[in-house]
């Protein structure tokens, strides 16, 4: 097998003509590898916030299962190389949690700055006490809403039997294996 770069996006794999080789080939012109690397292009370039509009758990959960059901247990070169885009899309995954885990920490950084600016002002510190000696009540009337929490039954059965995931990360092949034993069989 040998390895043509077509342009920066893509590789074209010209197969020695063999059974597995032309499994390879099949792989990585699939649906499933050109959206993994539309996504893993959108990575390389910075762009978080398409990767995490696109990359949502419906989307990955779709991937996963597109990944198992590509399951070729008896071609050892294969398997490498889809476990190489099954590992790609759990990066991916990862990446748009630390993006969120990144955003949010921002956001807490700019609140505190406010709070550390308006300490070191004098005025904006009296200003503060005379407000607070003007209200009515120290606590003010507060409303709690519980949301329930509902799981889908595959995520539970992933839990059940192998833990939660390390980083929230979703193993791929065994999600795609749940997903596909957890569905209706349609006739």
């Amino acid at each position: 097998m040998s390895f043509v770069r077509k342009n920066t996006n893509s590789v074209i794999i010209k197969p020695d003509n063999t059974a597995g080789d032309l499994d390879i080939e099949q792989l990585m012109n699939s649906r499933t590898t050109k959206d993994i690397n539309a996504i893993s292009i959108n990575y390389a370039s910075g762009q978080f916030e398409n990767i995490k509009s696109t990359l949502n758990q419906t989307t990955y959960n779709d991937l996963a299962v597109r990944l198992y059901k590509a399951r070729k247990v008896t071609n050892p070169n294969y398997e490498k190389v889809r476990k190489i885009l099954s590992t790609n899309l759990e990066g991916l995954l990862q990446s748009v949690n630390l993006y969120n885990t990144n955003t949010d920490l921002t956001h807490e950084r700019n609140m505190y700055k406010l709070k550390a600016d308006k300490l070191n002002d004098a005025n904006a510190l009296i200003e503060q006490l005379n407000m607070l000696r003007n209200a009515i009540s120290l606590f003010p009337e507060q409303t709690i809403t519980v949301i329930p929490v509902q799981i889908k039954p595959e995520y539970l059965a992933y839990i059940k039997t192998y833990g939660y995931p390390e980083n929230g990360i979703w193993d791929p092949d065994l999600l795609g294996s749940i997903i596909m034993n957890t569905r209706p069989i349609t006739i």
